[in-house]
């Protein structure tokens, strides 16, 4: 039961953030030097988390460290 609480309020707030975006997504712009990155906030935000979980996620549940044997 929990498990269904919690999974529906979690695809409660998925609903309320995209439509939050959806409303007024912001936007961003990046420049350095000759090159520029446009896009919304919204992307950014993705980005930037997918970015940093990522790396996280590998450091966490990486395998422990066995050395190769050589013959």
């Amino acid at each position: 039961m929990r498990t269904l609480i919690a999974a529906f309020l979690a695809l409660l707030a998925a609903v309320v953030i995209t439509l939050w975006v959806k409303q007024d997504n912001g936007y961003v712009l990046i420049g350095y030097g000759e090159w520029t990155i446009e896009g919304s906030l919204a992307l950014f935000v993705l980005a930037g988390l997918a970015f940093s979980a990522v790396p996280l996620a590998l450091c966490r549940y990486q395998a422990p460290f066995t050395p190769l044997a050589y013959a």
